[in-house]
């Protein structure tokens, strides 16, 4: 114990105790905040349940197709065509001597990659156009909603045929930027009430009498907060895209041989019922079509 210039007396003792209470406490707030931050994760997982567990395991089928067969997804042999299903294949083969589950696996990673893509690309764009119309509202709000209305009322196909009718070559990342062009549509109105909800929000007005740009408020305050329609109508509407690829590819405007994909697999699918109808003795050939 000391004695100051002013008279008080300090205890050196007491002190280095509180510090090291205040140090120890701080190590278990941080502990404890990392625990909660488990516990929430963990919460999360178990919310998603059986639909997350799906999910989960086609993400893993479309990134990891080879650690479910050992057989080449490009190797056909004619001499099998048409074979029946056996325990090495469990799919059978189809009219080129292909293995139908190897490439129902890769088909799956080619659907996966152009729905993902797409949907990505997709809500981008309605981000974008969706938090200007909501922000700015005015002539801006009228000349984004119906050139969106304008868009969205011309079926996706139909204006995908017309694309890819003036093109010869279609590869997965053509199918990828045309579907992109004409599926944003639908989430735009969804970000746009978004934003215009929260613009009135107490703490976004608050910013802006601060003096925060809009393009901070926005960035900051608005459009992480408006994101969660448009999440929760992403994920059918992914299942949707894929269906639209399918289609293309069944009708011959998607992609082309040897890209691999469940509508090329519908296709070829098709050409074989009319050699050997096979749903009878192998109903699984549908699967490719729960798409």
């Amino acid at each position: 114990m000391e004695v100051n210039e002013a008279g008080s007396t300090t205890d050196h003792t007491a002190v280095s105790s509180l510090t090291a209470n205040d140090g120890g406490g701080s190590k278990r707030s941080g502990a404890q905040r990392d625990g909660d931050r488990l516990d929430r994760v963990l919460a999360s997982v178990r919310a998603l349940g059986v639909p997350g567990l799906v999910v989960a395991g086609f993400v893993f089928i479309a990134l990891f197709p080879g650690a479910l067969t050992p057989w080449d997804v490009n190797e056909c042999i004619l001499g099998r065509s048409l074979e029946t299903p056996t325990w090495q294949h469990p799919f059978g083969f189809d009219l080129f001597g292909c293995d139908y589950w190897t490439r129902t696996l890769y088909g799956a990673r080619t659907s996966m990659l152009i729905g993902g893509a797409v949907l990505a690309g997709s809500m981008a764009i309605a981000t974008f156009l969706g938090a200007i119309a909501g922000w700015s509202g005015g002539i801006v709000d009228t000349v984004i909603t119906r050139s969106t209305d304008a868009i969205f009322a011309i079926p996706i196909i139909l204006s995908a045929l017309v694309v890819f009718g003036l093109t010869e070559e279609r590869t997965i990342w053509q199918v990828i930027g045309v579907l992109t062009m004409f599926a944003w549509p639908p989430m735009v109105r969804l970000v746009r009430g978004a934003v215009q909800e929260r613009v009135g929000y107490e703490h976004v007005e608050a910013a802006r009498a601060m003096g925060a740009s809009s393009a901070y408020v926005l960035r900051r305050h608005v459009i992480p907060h408006s994101l969660r329609p448009m999440l929760v109508f992403a994920m059918p509407y992914m299942a949707t895209i894929v269906s639209l690829e399918a289609v293309l590819s069944f009708i011959g405007a998607g992609l082309q041989l040897p890209a691999v994909s469940w509508g090329l697999m519908l296709a070829r699918l098709g050409s074989q019922l009319r050699v050997s109808l096979r749903f009878a003795e192998a109903p699984h050939l549908i699967l490719p079509g729960f798409v």
